[in-house]
């Protein structure tokens, strides 16, 4: 656990990781990613109700 604990400060202070502001961007860039995909599946899915509705509408 100590030697768990020592990487992890080594790994915190050293250049090697991400700066807050790479953090930020990457974070930024899931959140844009995330809601571009919700936003297209929901249209399609939508498209798609509405089809299936006036299938059986018409077949009625």
């Amino acid at each position: 656990m100590r030697s768990l604990f020592r990487s992890s400060c080594r790994w915190l202070k050293g250049e090697s990781g991400l700066t807050s502001a790479e953090y930020a961007v990457s974070i930024a860039l899931v959140i844009v990613m995330t809601i571009t995909a919700i936003t297209m599946l929901k249209g399609k899915s939508q498209r798609a109700a509405t089809e299936q509705q006036q299938a059986v509408t018409t077949t009625k």
